[in-house]
């Protein structure tokens, strides 16, 4: 009776250690894209982590930490803070919501893009849209697109095209919200125009048509919400400077807009004004994409990559014009969303190894003595995602 209770109590005595040790600990050891998001700017790129930790590279005039200094290229563990719940970022600024549901925003603001009400640089996180609680934010460029926790559509910054959607082209230094209508589920900034969607599934879009990136058939300008397709349910979803690449919920692949790096994956370079149908296989998982670079991981890890990226290829041409696997590894888990200036990506493995390609300006690829201002081919970033650490010495 004794050694039966005693083995009741240790195994009690397991289960509750096992309870209180770390997440970190109890967490498989493969990293998965909950895990972590990676964003890129022309200028800096940033790893946003599911504890609210944040590490940035690159620039550090936008790290939101003060003016730039040099010869500094990253932060340290847990400098920004510990609370950001999501980031996004156009060509020189960077978004940030809190955990509590604020936003926040920093970086260049010649326009208004950071919301704030001013034209003026911020060097250090302004709180944006006071009272209202965020759920989504995305940028890109100049102008910025955002949805509050009860479902409305915010929008402000650059308006050259009618990217705001509210009736003008004129620029706006605050959120505005546009219309009454808060059924919307998500929102996507591309470089002139943006993207949305509602409950009922439907896609809507409004901004810049040329290059046919709204995907109605036509290049006109659309100054509001204009809704394209009634049914667009899907898993992934990412645009570029002009174009948009899409997973739907089947795993088939479908692009529209602009074309001319062959970044549509249709095996042309004519911009294709209606979504189409990339291919015939309906294995792919998720879409990144970058001003005409578009990215995609299959559900068996692979990566695939068309558009301007033929150095990344080893492609004697700088385009590609079809889907073309990178090198032969399965274990791929994201990759970086870029705004549209964006000459860098970030590439993640489910070891947590980062690789990164493209402009390596102000050493966002972290490779400390080794940098140099172009990377033709995949380079390992001195980045280790499990310790939240810069290995760079």
């Amino acid at each position: 009776m004794q050694l039966k209770l005693k083995r009741v109590f240790l195994l009690f005595l397991s289960i509750s250690i096992l309870s209180i040790l770390p997440s970190e600990i109890l967490a498989e050891s493969t990293i998965s894209e909950k895990d972590i998001k990676m964003v890129t700017s022309e200028f800096a790129g940033a790893f946003v982590h599911s504890d609210g930790r944040v590490t940035m590279a690159g620039y550090s005039g936008v790290f939101g930490l003060g003016k730039e200094k040099s010869k500094v290229f990253y932060t340290k563990n847990g400098e920004n803070g510990k609370m950001w719940a999501m980031l996004s970022a156009n060509d020189y600024s960077f978004y940030g919501i809190k955990n509590s549901g604020t936003m926040w925003s920093w970086g260049f603001n010649d326009v208004g893009q950071l919301g704030d009400g001013s034209t003026k640089t911020r060097y250090k996180p302004v709180q944006i849209g006071k009272g209202i609680r965020w759920k989504s934010i995305s940028s890109n460029y100049a102008h910025a697109v955002a949805l509050s926790k009860e479902g409305y559509v915010y929008t402000w910054g650059a308006n050259w095209s009618g990217q705001l959607g509210n009736s003008t082209k004129n620029n706006s230094s605050k959120p505005i919200k546009i219309g009454n209508s808060k059924d919307w589920t998500e929102a996507i900034a591309g470089g002139y125009h943006t993207v949305a969607f509602k409950k009922d599934g439907s896609m809507w879009a409004w901004g810049a048509g040329s290059g046919g990136r709204l995907g109605n058939g036509s290049e006109k300008d659309i100054l509001t919400p204009t809704k394209i397709a009634t049914k667009m349910k899907h898993k992934s979803i990412a645009l570029g400077s002009i174009h948009t690449i899409m997973v739907k919920q089947d795993g088939t692949l479908w692009a529209w807009g602009g074309n001319q790096s062959g970044q549509i994956g249709n095996g042309s370079k004519k911009d294709v004004k209606k979504p189409v149908r990339i291919g015939k296989d309906n294995d792919w998982k998720r879409v990144y994409a970058t001003e005409e670079k578009s990215f995609a991981i299959k559900s068996d890890g692979t990566l695939w990559a068309w558009g301007l990226v033929g150095s990344l290829l080893g492609k004697e041409k700088d385009y590609v014009t079809k889907p073309c696997q990178v090198g032969t590894d399965t274990d791929w888990v994201s990759v970086s969303n870029g705004s549209a200036g964006c000459r860098f990506s970030y590439f993640l493995k489910s070891d947590g190894t980062v690789y990164g390609w493209g402009n390596n300006g102000n050493n966002a690829l972290l490779l400390g003595l080794k940098e140099t201002s172009f990377e033709s081919d995949l380079v390992l970033v001195n980045y280790d995602v499990k310790k939240r650490k810069v290995t760079l010495e």
